[in-house]
């Protein structure tokens, strides 16, 4: 992958987020994407896409955590 551009991870990260949020009809497409303009998607790709899928996950937890534990304390 060219990492000389403005978006070093090319459609990566939009296909990240897609997989987090369990659409993955949206995150084909962004794969389709990313083949067409930067080549085949390579294993290290997958680990990259992995672990921003697992950050999105884990953001959302915590956010939803700290907007659901006040409640109840009233």
């Amino acid at each position: 992958m060219n990492k000389t551009n403005k978006y070093p991870h090319g459609f990566l990260p939009k296909i990240a987020y897609h997989l987090a949020r369990r659409d993955y009809k949206s995150a084909e497409f962004f794969a389709g994407r990313q083949k067409e303009t930067y080549g085949p998607i390579e294993p290290s790709d997958i680990i990259t896409i992995q672990e921003m899928v697992n950050e999105i996950n884990e953001r959302y937890a915590e956010a939803s955590y700290e907007f659901t534990s006040h409640l109840g304390r009233f």
